[in-house]
């Protein structure tokens, strides 16, 4: 599900069940951050349990920052993990690179 996205886009990622505030939260996030979402190439994806889960993690709800390789890159349960995204992101070797070629 997730490997067309591989090596061609961040993920940030909400698993929670239906009705969970985060998704709300996640929406205004996304709102507030749209420059700073594209400009590090992330997409936005949300699910509930039944939709999809990271193996070995089938109850564990909360954000995840999926790399482009696919791997889980950092894992937070509470909406304050948003606001940390984009320097955990700004701090991977990836993004250094993109950074350099840009300027």
């Amino acid at each position: 599900m997730l490997s067309r996205y591989r090596w061609k886009k961040r993920l940030l990622i909400l698993i929670a069940r239906d009705g969970d505030v985060r998704f709300q939260q996640l929406e205004i996030f996304v709102n507030a951050n749209q420059d700073e979402i594209k400009q590090r190439f992330l997409q936005v994806l949300s699910f509930t349990p039944e939709q999809y889960y990271f193996p070995g993690y089938e109850h564990k709800t909360g954000f995840w920052l999926v790399g482009y390789d696919g791997g889980i890159k950092a894992f937070g349960e509470k909406t304050v993990f948003l606001h940390t995204i984009c320097s955990i992101i700004d701090s991977m070797p990836m993004r250094q690179h993109e950074i350099l070629a840009h300027n």
